[in-house]
């Protein structure tokens, strides 16, 4: 569930994992993890 609200949240916004993960302070790997 929380998975698909950062995919969503994340795609609305236009944003990468990568810029992502930097707005957020954690690594890529750990939006991959959690997406």
């Amino acid at each position: 569930m929380l998975h698909n609200k950062i995919v969503v949240c994340r795609a609305e916004k236009g944003w990468t994992q990568e810029e992502l993960a930097t707005r957020v302070g954690v690594s890529r790997q750990t939006i991959a993890t959690l997406e």
